[in-house]
C-alpha cells in the first residue's frame, strides 16, 4: 500500500498518539498566547503593527514607519481581518527603560498596562485574535509534519512522535502563540515539502503542477526565504517526469522542463506581481534595499559557532531574556544526536528493507541544504539571524525523515511506547520553560506586606493614589558605575492611572547629568494594575555617566501620568520633583 493510501486509510481512525500530540500542542501553545505579555515574543511589535496598518488603511507600510515593511504581505492580509475586529487606530507601546538582559532586571521589553488585562477588548483584543492565527497554523503544520513522516514511510506512531518533538518544543508553542509571519511560513513550507513528495509518488499532470506552484507562490508571499525551495521543486519535477540517472533518462529533459515551466508558472501567477513590485520600487525582486533600510546590517563578519549555538538552543527554548539552562541545553545534546544517529542507521536498514526511498531521503537532503545556504546568505547580510524559526520549514523535513528511519529499528509496539515518552517528555519540557521560566520572568513587582516595609527615607504622598512608603540607596557611586535605588510603594485608592517614575541625577548647578523614565515598578507592571493593601517593592539602577567630575549631586523623583504627561505634585509640595537625598560620586579611579 502506497503512503496515501495509508494515510488516507488512518484518517478515519486518528493514531493515539497523534490525538495526544494535537491536544497538547493547542493547550500549551494558548497558554503561551494567553500568558505571554503582548510584543514579547520574537519581533511581535512590528508583526502586529504590520497588520493594524494593514488593517486601519489598507496600505502597506513604509520603511520608516515599521522595522517589517521588507516582509512579503500574505501573513498581514490574512491578520488584518482580525485585527480590524479590535482597535487598528492605535498602537499604545511604551518601551520599558528598565529592560535588562543580565538578569539584574525587567525583561520586560514594553511596559503592559492594564489594556491588556482581560476580558481584552479594542486594541488588545485584536492582538489576540492574531496570536490565534498563529495558534490555527501551527496546527495545520503539526498534521503537516504527520503527513510527511507517513509518506515518507513512518507508521502512526512514529509519525505523531515526529510531529511533538517539532511542535510541542516550549520555542514553537511560544512562538506559535504569538504574532508572526514564521506561522505561515513553515505551515506553506511543510505543505509544499508534502506536495513534492506526493508529486514524486504519482507523477505528473498539469493541475497538481500548477497547484504545487500555487503553494510556493503563497509560500513566497509568506516570507521570501520559501524561494531556497527552488532547487528540490527541480529534482521533484525531473523525478515526476520519469527522470533518472540511468542511461537513457536524458529523453524526459524535456518532460521535465515542461513540469518546471508549469510549476514556475502558478508561483508566478501568485507572487509574480510582489517580485516585480520589489523590482521597480527598490531596485531588486526581494526588495534588498529595503531589507539595508529596515535591518541591523552587519559590519563585521559572524561568529558561526555562535550562530549554530544560538539555533541550536533557540530550537528548544531561547529569545532576548528568555532560555533554559545552560546545563540543559548540554543534556538535551543527547536526544539530538541519537536522533542523527537513528536517521543514518535507521536510513540505511530502512534502504535494504525498501521502507524509506532514497528518493525522498535526497530530496530532504536538498531542501535543507538550500534552505541553510539562504540562511548563511542572510547571515552574512544582517545582525541577528541565531535563531531557530528563521529555518522552521528547513527542519521539519528532517525530523519527519527521523521518523521515518526510527521505524525502521523498532518494531511496532517498540515505537509507539517510545512516541508516547517523547511525547510526554517534551510536553514536560514545555511545561517546565512555562512555569519556572517565562511566568517568573514576567511576573509583577513583588508585593509584600506593609508592617514589614523598613522605615528609611521620608514618605513622599504622590496626589491622591501613590504613596512612596520608604526607600533607601548606598550614598557613594563610583563614576561610571550604577546607583541602586530599593522602593517600596503603596496604591491608596483603586484603579489609579498608568503613572511613570522618573529619577534624576541633579548637579548643584542645576543640570541634569543622569535621569531615567519608566515604571515604579523598575519595569515589572503599570500602576494601573496595582492593587491596594499591599505595599510594592522594587529596584532601580540609575547609570552614572563614566565622565561625571566627582562631587555631591541630589537625588530626586518625580511622577507623571503616562498618559499627557501630567506631574503629580507630592503633598505639601508647589513643585513636582522632590530630593530624595544626597549622592557622592566617587573618581572610578
Amino acid at each position: 500500500m502506497s503512503p496515501w493510501r495509508r494515510l488516507r486509510s488512518a484518517r478515519g481512525v486518528p493514531s493515539p498518539q497523534l490525538l495526544l500530540v494535537a491536544l497538547a500542542y493547542v493547550g500549551l501553545a494558548a497558554a503561551w498566547s494567553v500568558c505571554l505579555p503582548l510584543g514579547e515574543a520574537p519581533d511581535e511589535p512590528g508583526h502586529y503593527n504590520y497588520a493594524r496598518i494593514v488593517a486601519a488603511e489598507g496600505r502597506l507600510p513604509a520603511a520608516q514607519e515599521e522595522h517589517e515593511a521588507f516582509q512579503p504581505p500574505l501573513y498581514y492580509a490574512m491578520a488584518s481581518v482580525l485585527v480590524r475586529l479590535g482597535d487598528a487606530s492605535r498602537l499604545p507601546l511604551v518601551a520599558n527603560a528598565d529592560f535588562r538582559l543580565d538578569g539584574r532586571g525587567s525583561v520586560n521589553l514594553l511596559l503592559h498596562s492594564r489594556e491588556e488585562a482581560f476580558p481584552w477588548a479594542g486594541w488588545a483584543l485584536g492582538w489576540h485574535l492574531q496570536r490565534l492565527l498563529s495558534l490555527s497554523l501551527g496546527l495545520l503544520s503539526l498534521y503537516g509534519i504527520y503527513t510527511c513522516a507517513i509518506a515518507i514511510g513512518a507508521g502512526a506512531a512514529c509519525a505523531a512522535m515526529a510531529a511533538g518533538l517539532f511542535c510541542l518544543t516550549p520555542q514553537f508553542t511560544m512562538l506559535h502563540g504569538s504574532a508572526t509571519n514564521d506561522s505561515l511560513a513553515l505551515c506553506l513550507g511543510v505543505w509544499l515539502f508534502c506536495g513534492l513528495l506526493r508529486l514524486k509518488h504519482r507523477g505528473f499532470s498539469e493541475r497538481r503542477l500548477l497547484a504545487l506552484g500555487a503553494i510556493w507562490g503563497l509560500g513566497v508571499l509568506a516570507k521570501a526565504s520559501l524561494l531556497a525551495a527552488a532547487p528540490a521543486i527541480l529534482l521533484s519535477a525531473w523525478w515526476g517526469s520519469g527522470g533518472s540517472c540511468a542511461p537513457g533518462g536524458s529523453r524526459h529533459i524535456g518532460r521535465a522542463m515542461t513540469g518546471t515551466l508549469l510549476v514556475l508558472c502558478g508561483a508566478g501567477i501568485v507572487c509574480g506581481w510582489w517580485l516585480a513590485r520589489n523590482a521597480l520600487v527598490h531596485g531588486g525582486p526581494l526588495g534588498e534595499q529595503l531589507i539595508r533600510q529596515t535591518n541591523a546590517v552587519r559590519s563585521e563578519p559572524p561568529n558561526w559557532g555562535a550562530e549554530l549555538w544560538g539555533l541550536y538552543r533557540s530550537y528548544w527554548f531561547r529569545y532576548v531574556g528568555l532560555g533554559l539552562p545552560e546545563w540543559l541545553y548540554l543534556a538535551l545534546l543527547v536526544p539530538t544526536l541519537g536522533a542523527l544517529g537513528a536517521l543514518l542507521i535507521g536510513g540505511l536498514r530502512a534502504r535494504q528493507r525498501q521502507e524509506l526511498s532514497l528518493r525522498a531521503c535526497a530530496l530532504g537532503l536538498l531542501w535543507v541544504g538550500a534552505f541553510f545556504a539562504a540562511w548563511v546568505r542572510w547571515a552574512l547580510t544582517v545582525q541577528g539571524t541565531d535563531q531557530a524559526r528563521l529555518l522552521y520549514p528547513a527542519l521539519a523535513p528532517p525530523v519527519a525523515l527521523a521518523a521515518g528511519a526510527t521505524c525502521a529499528l523498532l518494531r511496532p509496539h517498540q515505537g509507539a511506547r517510545l512516541a508516547m515518552a517523547s511525547i510526554l517528555l517534551i510536553a514536560g519540557l514545555n511545561l517546565y520553560a512555562f512555569g519556572c521560566r517565562m511566568l517568573p520572568a514576567f511576573a509583577p513587582a513583588p508585593r509584600v506586606l506593609l508592617a514589614s516595609v523598613p522605615d528609611a527615607g521620608k514618605p513622599v504622598q504622590f496626589g491622591d493614589a501613590l504613596a512612596l512608603l520608604a526607600y533607601r540607596f548606598l550614598p557613594e557611586v563610583p563614576a561610571g558605575g550604577e546607583l541602586t535605588l530599593e522602593m517600596w510603594w503603596e496604591v491608596r485608592r483603586p484603579a489609579p492611572p498608568n503613572l511613570l517614575l522618573e529619577l534624576r541625577l541633579t548637579a548643584p548647578d542645576g543640570s541634569v547629568p543622569a535621569w531615567k523614565r519608566g515604571s515604579p515598578s523598575a519595569g515589572r507592571d503599570t500602576t494601573d494594575r496595582w492593587a491596594s493593601g499591599a505595599a510594592i517593592y522594587s529596584v532601580h539602577r540609575l547609570a552614572v555617566p563614566r565622565e561625571l567630575p566627582p562631587g555631591s549631586y541630589s537625588l530626586q523623583a518625580g511622577v507623571l501620568e503616562a498618559e499627557g504627561g501630567q506631574w503629580w505634585l507630592p503633598d505639601g509640595m508647589a513643585q513636582p520633583i522632590v530630593t530624595l537625598g544626597t549622592v557622592t560620586v566617587a573618581d572610578q579611579g
